[in-house]
């Protein structure tokens, strides 16, 4: 299911992230790159969602009663879980991040985070700049 899906929205991805960004001048990246971020990311979303649905399954056989209360569940634990390891787990397949150079400003954004009370361990700075001219990147 995931790979149909991704094989029909294929060609308008294709246009709009690679052809589109290209003529406007913002992508940087290469037919290859593309491609092989949008393997990636078939790879991950069919992991995650063969996961979940095999779960999914498994609870309807097993508790043909209480499933909806028991998919609710792990559907909230789930998408709790994928927030939580997203950024340490699936960003590292598509970016490559080194602590920030200046450290005056690393210092900066450290206090800022521990009066907002959000405890931060490292400042990365993702290499976003290898896909895109956009200044976000």
């Amino acid at each position: 299911m995931v790979v149909v899906n991704s094989l029909v929205h294929t060609p308008l991805a294709f246009w709009r992230g690679y052809v589109h960004e290209h003529r406007w001048g913002f992508s940087t990246q290469t037919r290859r790159g593309w491609a092989v971020d949008r393997l990636k990311g078939l790879g991950i979303a069919v992991v995650l969602t063969a996961l979940p649905l095999t779960a999914l399954m498994a609870c309807v056989h097993l508790f043909p009663s209480w499933w909806p209360l028991i998919a609710a569940a792990g559907a909230a634990l789930f998408v709790l879980v994928v927030g939580f390891i997203a950024p340490v787990v699936l960003e590292p397949v598509f970016n490559r991040f080194d602590p920030l150079s200046d450290e005056q400003l690393a210092a900066e954004l450290r206090e800022l985070a521990d009066r907002a009370g959000v405890p931060v361990r490292d400042v990365l700075v993702a290499d976003a700049s290898r896909r895109t001219r956009k200044h976000n990147a």
